[in-house]
Protein backbone atom coordinates (compact mmCIF):
# COMPACT_ATOMS: atom_id res chain seq x y z
CA UNK A 1 0.00 0.00 0.00
CA UNK A 2 1.32 3.64 -0.81
CA UNK A 3 -0.60 5.38 1.76
CA UNK A 4 -1.27 9.15 2.09
CA UNK A 5 -0.56 11.80 5.23
CA UNK A 6 -2.01 10.43 8.26
CA UNK A 7 -3.06 6.93 6.60
CA UNK A 8 1.01 6.26 6.94
CA UNK A 9 0.55 5.83 10.38
CA UNK A 10 -2.71 3.53 10.18
CA UNK A 11 -2.26 -0.44 11.13
CA UNK A 12 -4.26 -1.54 7.81
CA UNK A 13 -3.30 -4.99 8.44
CA UNK A 14 -6.11 -4.85 11.62
CA UNK A 15 -8.79 -3.17 9.65
CA UNK A 16 -11.96 -5.26 9.87
CA UNK A 17 -12.56 -7.09 6.54
CA UNK A 18 -15.57 -9.61 6.30
CA UNK A 19 -15.62 -11.67 9.68
CA UNK A 20 -12.05 -10.93 10.12
CA UNK A 21 -9.58 -8.58 9.32
CA UNK A 22 -7.14 -7.73 6.84
CA UNK A 23 -4.40 -9.87 8.50
CA UNK A 24 -6.33 -12.53 7.95
CA UNK A 25 -5.78 -12.86 4.20
CA UNK A 26 -3.75 -10.36 2.96
CA UNK A 27 -0.25 -9.88 3.40
CA UNK A 28 0.50 -5.86 4.01
CA UNK A 29 3.41 -3.92 2.53
CA UNK A 30 3.66 -0.23 3.24
CA UNK A 31 5.59 1.82 1.02
CA UNK A 32 7.28 5.51 2.11
CA UNK A 33 7.37 6.86 -2.10
CA UNK A 34 6.24 5.08 -4.86
CA UNK A 35 10.22 5.12 -6.00
CA UNK A 36 10.87 1.66 -3.97
CA UNK A 37 8.93 -0.23 -6.62
CA UNK A 38 11.36 0.77 -9.25
CA UNK A 39 14.27 0.10 -6.55
CA UNK A 40 13.03 -3.48 -5.19
CA UNK A 41 14.89 -6.26 -5.40
CA UNK A 42 17.65 -4.05 -6.78
CA UNK A 43 21.14 -5.88 -5.88
CA UNK A 44 24.68 -4.14 -6.79
CA UNK A 45 27.08 -6.57 -6.92
CA UNK A 46 26.64 -7.22 -3.07
CA UNK A 47 27.50 -10.84 -1.27
CA UNK A 48 23.75 -13.38 -1.56
CA UNK A 49 24.56 -14.95 1.85
CA UNK A 50 25.29 -13.73 5.29
CA UNK A 51 24.25 -11.34 7.57
CA UNK A 52 25.41 -8.30 9.88
CA UNK A 53 23.25 -8.42 12.91
CA UNK A 54 23.89 -5.64 16.11
CA UNK A 55 22.35 -5.59 19.45
CA UNK A 56 22.84 -3.10 22.14
CA UNK A 57 21.05 -4.01 25.64
CA UNK A 58 22.43 -1.11 27.42
CA UNK A 59 22.43 1.06 25.13
CA UNK A 60 19.41 3.12 26.26
CA UNK A 61 20.47 2.55 29.72
CA UNK A 62 22.22 6.68 30.16
CA UNK A 63 19.06 8.03 28.95
CA UNK A 64 17.17 6.33 31.16
CA UNK A 65 15.96 3.11 29.40
CA UNK A 66 15.85 -0.20 30.78
CA UNK A 67 19.03 -2.84 30.07
CA UNK A 68 17.38 -4.88 27.96
CA UNK A 69 19.57 -8.51 27.51
CA UNK A 70 16.90 -10.08 25.51
CA UNK A 71 17.38 -8.40 22.58
CA UNK A 72 21.50 -9.69 23.13
CA UNK A 73 19.97 -13.18 22.79
CA UNK A 74 17.58 -12.71 19.65
CA UNK A 75 20.75 -11.44 18.18
CA UNK A 76 22.97 -14.20 18.56
CA UNK A 77 20.42 -16.71 17.70
CA UNK A 78 19.67 -15.23 14.43
CA UNK A 79 23.37 -14.98 14.06
CA UNK A 80 23.66 -18.40 14.42
CA UNK A 81 21.04 -19.18 11.44
CA UNK A 82 23.39 -17.47 9.11
CA UNK A 83 26.74 -18.95 10.08
CA UNK A 84 28.24 -15.71 11.73
CA UNK A 85 29.13 -13.43 14.78
CA UNK A 86 26.67 -11.08 16.18
CA UNK A 87 28.12 -7.88 17.04
CA UNK A 88 27.15 -6.92 20.99
CA UNK A 89 28.49 -4.98 24.13
CA UNK A 90 30.57 -2.46 23.41
CA UNK A 91 31.04 -3.47 19.87
CA UNK A 92 27.63 -2.61 18.57
CA UNK A 93 28.35 0.93 17.90
CA UNK A 94 27.03 3.39 14.71
CA UNK A 95 30.17 3.43 13.43
CA UNK A 96 30.56 -0.77 13.43
CA UNK A 97 27.00 -0.47 11.60
CA UNK A 98 27.68 2.00 9.53
CA UNK A 99 30.95 0.86 8.36
CA UNK A 100 29.69 -2.98 7.73
CA UNK A 101 26.31 -1.83 6.54
CA UNK A 102 25.41 -2.78 2.47
CA UNK A 103 28.05 -5.58 2.46
CA UNK A 104 25.20 -8.40 3.48
CA UNK A 105 21.90 -8.89 2.22
CA UNK A 106 20.14 -9.14 5.71
CA UNK A 107 20.90 -6.51 8.72
CA UNK A 108 19.23 -7.37 11.81
CA UNK A 109 19.28 -4.37 14.14
CA UNK A 110 18.20 -4.58 17.95
CA UNK A 111 18.23 -2.07 20.67
CA UNK A 112 15.88 0.55 22.40
CA UNK A 113 14.52 3.05 19.58
CA UNK A 114 13.17 6.94 20.37
CA UNK A 115 10.99 7.94 17.60
CA UNK A 116 11.04 11.84 17.26
CA UNK A 117 7.70 13.21 15.84
CA UNK A 118 8.97 16.82 15.90
CA UNK A 119 12.64 16.01 14.24
CA UNK A 120 11.95 12.52 12.24
CA UNK A 121 15.68 12.84 11.08
CA UNK A 122 16.74 12.13 14.89
CA UNK A 123 14.72 8.88 14.72
CA UNK A 124 17.20 6.96 16.68
CA UNK A 125 18.27 3.29 17.94
CA UNK A 126 20.29 3.53 20.99
CA UNK A 127 23.50 1.57 20.34
CA UNK A 128 26.81 1.34 22.12
CA UNK A 129 29.62 4.14 22.74
CA UNK A 130 30.32 7.17 23.58
CA UNK A 131 28.26 7.99 20.38
CA UNK A 132 25.91 5.70 20.68
CA UNK A 133 22.84 6.85 19.12
CA UNK A 134 22.04 5.85 15.30
CA UNK A 135 19.99 8.44 13.75
CA UNK A 136 17.90 8.02 10.57
CA UNK A 137 19.67 10.82 9.04
CA UNK A 138 22.74 9.53 8.99
CA UNK A 139 21.41 5.97 7.27
CA UNK A 140 20.87 8.19 4.23
CA UNK A 141 24.64 8.65 3.38
CA UNK A 142 25.00 4.12 3.21
CA UNK A 143 24.62 2.41 0.05
CA UNK A 144 22.03 -0.45 0.86
CA UNK A 145 21.54 -1.33 -3.08
CA UNK A 146 22.66 -4.73 -1.87
CA UNK A 147 20.54 -5.21 1.19
CA UNK A 148 17.35 -7.33 0.74
CA UNK A 149 15.94 -6.98 4.32
CA UNK A 150 16.58 -4.89 7.48
CA UNK A 151 15.17 -5.98 10.13
CA UNK A 152 14.68 -3.70 13.19
CA UNK A 153 13.98 -4.80 17.13
CA UNK A 154 13.34 -1.76 18.51
CA UNK A 155 10.21 -0.06 20.03
CA UNK A 156 8.84 2.50 17.24
CA UNK A 157 10.97 1.29 14.52
CA UNK A 158 8.69 1.55 11.97
CA UNK A 159 6.69 4.84 13.14
CA UNK A 160 7.09 7.73 10.55
CA UNK A 161 6.19 11.43 9.82
CA UNK A 162 5.14 13.29 6.88
CA UNK A 163 5.96 16.63 5.85
CA UNK A 164 3.37 19.07 3.74
CA UNK A 165 5.06 17.10 0.59
CA UNK A 166 4.22 13.62 1.82
CA UNK A 167 7.51 13.16 2.06
CA UNK A 168 8.11 10.33 4.97
CA UNK A 169 10.68 10.55 7.21
CA UNK A 170 11.92 8.11 9.96
CA UNK A 171 14.21 5.45 10.25
CA UNK A 172 12.87 3.11 8.44
CA UNK A 173 12.05 5.76 5.70
CA UNK A 174 15.85 6.38 5.46
CA UNK A 175 16.69 3.15 5.02
CA UNK A 176 14.69 2.21 2.17
CA UNK A 177 15.94 5.67 0.70
CA UNK A 178 19.04 4.16 1.05
CA UNK A 179 18.39 1.22 -1.35
CA UNK A 180 17.15 -1.67 1.39
CA UNK A 181 15.01 -3.38 -0.28
CA UNK A 182 12.25 -4.01 2.65
CA UNK A 183 12.06 -2.96 6.57
CA UNK A 184 10.58 -5.23 8.89
CA UNK A 185 9.95 -3.53 12.44
CA UNK A 186 7.31 -2.19 15.21
CA UNK A 187 4.92 0.14 15.07
CA UNK A 188 4.98 0.60 18.76
CA UNK A 189 6.09 -0.23 21.55
CA UNK A 190 6.15 -4.27 22.10
CA UNK A 191 7.24 -6.49 25.16
CA UNK A 192 10.62 -8.42 24.56
CA UNK A 193 9.09 -11.70 24.70
CA UNK A 194 6.86 -10.98 21.97
CA UNK A 195 10.12 -9.78 19.79
CA UNK A 196 11.78 -12.55 20.85
CA UNK A 197 9.89 -15.32 19.00
CA UNK A 198 8.51 -12.97 16.21
CA UNK A 199 12.68 -11.90 14.73
CA UNK A 200 14.06 -15.58 14.83
CA UNK A 201 10.48 -17.21 12.99
CA UNK A 202 10.97 -14.87 10.31
CA UNK A 203 14.59 -15.12 9.75
CA UNK A 204 13.77 -18.87 9.95
CA UNK A 205 11.20 -19.36 7.19
CA UNK A 206 13.15 -16.77 5.41
CA UNK A 207 15.86 -19.34 4.96
CA UNK A 208 13.75 -21.98 3.56
CA UNK A 209 11.26 -20.25 1.67
CA UNK A 210 13.58 -16.55 0.13
CA UNK A 211 10.40 -14.82 -0.17
CA UNK A 212 10.12 -11.51 2.60
CA UNK A 213 6.23 -11.50 2.41
CA UNK A 214 6.00 -15.29 2.81
CA UNK A 215 8.37 -15.08 6.24
CA UNK A 216 6.61 -11.70 7.53
CA UNK A 217 3.07 -13.34 7.16
CA UNK A 218 4.60 -16.82 8.78
CA UNK A 219 5.67 -14.86 12.02
CA UNK A 220 2.69 -12.55 12.37
CA UNK A 221 0.41 -15.51 11.76
CA UNK A 222 2.79 -17.73 14.49
CA UNK A 223 3.47 -14.91 17.04
CA UNK A 224 -0.60 -14.05 16.91
CA UNK A 225 -1.58 -17.75 18.28
CA UNK A 226 1.09 -17.61 21.19
CA UNK A 227 0.48 -13.96 21.91
CA UNK A 228 -3.15 -13.01 20.65
CA UNK A 229 -3.83 -9.27 21.62
CA UNK A 230 -3.50 -7.10 18.34
CA UNK A 231 -0.40 -4.53 20.79
CA UNK A 232 1.50 -7.44 20.64
CA UNK A 233 1.50 -9.11 17.17
CA UNK A 234 -0.11 -6.58 15.77
CA UNK A 235 2.59 -3.73 16.17
CA UNK A 236 5.15 -5.97 13.60
CA UNK A 237 4.96 -3.90 9.93
CA UNK A 238 6.47 -4.56 6.84
CA UNK A 239 7.75 -1.39 4.66
CA UNK A 240 9.11 -1.88 1.28
CA UNK A 241 8.86 -4.91 -1.38
CA UNK A 242 7.55 -8.32 0.01
CA UNK A 243 9.54 -10.54 -2.65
Amino acid sequence: MWPHEAAHSLPFWLLPLGDGIIADRFTVSMLPCLEALFWAGRHDGGTTEGALVLASADGGVPYGLTYEESVEHTAHEIAAMFGCEALTGERATPAEFLARAGNAPFIHLAAHGLHDPDAPFFHCLFLAGEEGRLFADQILKCDLRAVRLVTLEACESLQVRYDYLDNVIGLAATLIRAGAGAVVGARWAVRPEVSAQFFPTLYQHLQHSGDVGAAFTHAQRLTRRSHPQYPDWGAFCLMGYAG
